[in-house]
Formats: C-alpha cells, structure tokens, sequence
C-alpha cells in the first residue's frame, strides 16, 4: 500500500510523530512518501504518487489550510484519509470538519498500526 503522510508546517522543526508512524508502516512493508503543505501541491502530490491513504498530522496552527487542501483534493482523487496530532486531540470536534475517514486522538503508533493492518 502507498502512504503520503502529509503536515502543514510553518516552522523548519523536525516532526517526530510521522517519523513514528513513517517507521510503523515501513515495518509492515508500505510505500512512504511525504508531503509539506504549501501552495495546492497536495492534490499534485496525490496525482502524482496515487496513494491508497493519506495521513495528516493537524497542528493547531494551520490546521484551516490542511483541512482546505484536503477538502479540495477529495474533489479530484479518491484516497482513504487518517488524521491525527495537536489539533484533533485537544479538539476532537476538528474531525467533523475536516470530514476524514478514520482519526486518532492521543499516541497513534499502536492505533495506526492496527489501521493499516485492517
């Protein structure tokens, strides 16, 4: 299965979460690919790599443009989408407007794991 594992980031900190998740996946023998938000390459990035599932680690900052870039690329490629990170876990309600197909509130590794096992 291919995995794009996507994150709005203003700052140029490393994220240890997809890097977590990243790892899993690899260990159950997945495509990794990663993409930062910016400008509409999501849609490009998902054209381009075709992945069964997208994975969004949502911040509180940025967390709108994520949510918009996702919405529109749901428009035009048909991918399962996972959310999780700051955002829907100090505000679980983001999930309804984010409209995604699965989320994680909390720790993923072990959750996500169990989700690209199903």
């Amino acid at each position: 299965m291919k995995i794009l594992f996507c994150i709005y980031q203003l700052d140029f900190a490393d994220h240890i979460a997809l890097a977590y998740l990243s790892a899993v996946a690899r260990e159950l023998g997945h495509e990794r690919f990663f993409c930062v938000l910016k400008d509409g390459n999501l849609s490009d990035s998902i054209a381009q790599i075709k992945p069964n599932v997208v994975a969004y680690s949502a911040n509180v900052w940025g967390f709108e443009e994520l949510v918009a870039a996702h919405q529109a690329a749901r428009k035009r490629h048909k991918f399962l989408a996972i959310m999780g990170g700051p955002q829907p876990t100090v505000e679980p309600d983001a999930f309804a407007r984010a409209q995604v197909d699965a989320f994680c509130i909390g720790e993923g590794e072990g959750a996500f794991r169990d989700f690209l096992q199903r």
